[in-house]
């Protein structure tokens, strides 16, 4: 019997460890409900640290559009000042700014936290990068950084970074930086920026034999062409609502877009009776 009460003890037990490490797995992706703030680390050009401080995010140069939920990466050009030298060196900035976008969310501490993004474009000029990340930082012990889990953003690719367990009383933070000289605002457009938009969580992507979907991003249409008839189209926003429908009966169809509002949208396609689904961004 005792054998018997045991066993079931351990069952019990390993069930609700379980289920509890299950409950604990959270995934973020980029929102424009969410509250972001931004954070200044600033360096001289041999990579000496001088201060950090936090900064509104539109002084960081980022903004996050709270309708379509792109957030839209800058290198900091607002502190460039011509005459003080501390600033500049003549047309060019004189420190390393690294600019981080974030959102610091204190319900995701003692838990697994994916963090997932499509990054639409990086057109960063040579010099600068760009990150996705989470971190944990410790108040017990001057907010040193115990958790940090990173990844590039790379023009056309999904990035997706966990941080696993994340220790109870660390505060958590997951979102962007962009790092590098602090540009010279007439050289605004020459410094590029990143577009990162929301990851569909859980769609998988057309397969590249069977269907393609072009351009994307796009403003007002969006062509689907395959190598077999397509016979349904069918557009979702991310809140899961179906917004257009279509029944194209031949292998390539060109969609009016242009009432949608900007943001991301999943196209589910059926052909030969499979259905497959992939994102695309209207502008």
């Amino acid at each position: 019997m005792k054998k018997k009460l045991l066993s079931i003890g351990l069952f019990v037990f390993c069930f609700v460890a379980m289920n509890q490490q299950l409950s604990a797995q959270v995934t973020v992706t980029v929102s424009g409900s969410a509250t972001w703030v931004g954070y200044a680390n600033v360096f001289d050009t041999s990579n000496n640290y001088q201060f950090g401080s936090s900064w509104a995010v539109a002084d960081i140069k980022s903004t996050i559009d709270p309708a379509s939920s792109i957030a839209t990466l800058s290198p900091n050009f607002n502190t460039y000042n011509a005459s003080d030298p501390y600033w500049s060196n003549g047309a060019l900035g004189n420190k390393i700014f690294e600019g981080n976008t974030f959102v610091e969310d204190p319900a995701l501490d003692g838990q697994t936290v994916t963090f997932k993004g499509n990054v639409t474009s990086n057109t960063l000029a040579s010099g600068y990068t760009a990150i996705a990340f989470i971190k944990g930082l410790n108040p017990a012990t001057g907010y040193s950084t115990d958790v940090s889990v990173t990844a590039p953003l790379v023009t056309g690719q999904q990035f997706s970074i966990t941080a696993n367990a994340i220790p109870a009383g660390l505060i958590v933070q997951y979102g962007f930086s962009v790092t590098g000289l602090n540009g010279n605002p007439a050289n605004e457009a020459a410094l590029g920026n990143v577009v990162v938009v929301p990851a569909a969580l859980s769609v998988a992507q057309f397969e590249n034999s069977q269907i393609s979907m072009y351009p994307n991003p796009a403003l007002n249409s969006l062509t689907i062409s395959a190598k077999n008839n397509i016979e349904k189209l069918s557009v979702y926003n991310l809140l899961g609502q179906k917004v257009m429908g279509q029944y194209p009966n031949a292998d390539a169809i060109t969609l009016d877009i242009s009432q949608l509002e900007s943001g991301v949208y999943v196209m589910e396609s059926t052909i030969d009776g499979k259905t497959a689904t992939a994102r695309f961004l209207k502008k």
